[in-house]
């Protein structure tokens, strides 16, 4: 399973999500909203590279 994958708005602007989450990715502080797709992607696919492969075994806590 991925953890970031990408997803399309009404508007045709894209956005990275992190599937541990379900809410939009942040890099340096900022969501990863309102993207091209090739954005999005290469934005995933980044974030995906650079996270430690544990880190797809971390749950999220639930309330």
């Amino acid at each position: 399973m991925r953890r970031y994958k990408i997803l399309p708005s009404e508007s045709g602007l894209w956005s990275v999500i992190d599937s541990l989450t379900g809410l939009p990715a942040e890099r340096y502080g900022r969501p990863l909203t309102g993207m091209t797709r090739y954005e999005a992607e290469e934005a995933a696919f980044n974030l995906s590279e650079s996270t430690p492969p544990w880190m797809a075994l971390v749950r999220r806590r639930r309330p």
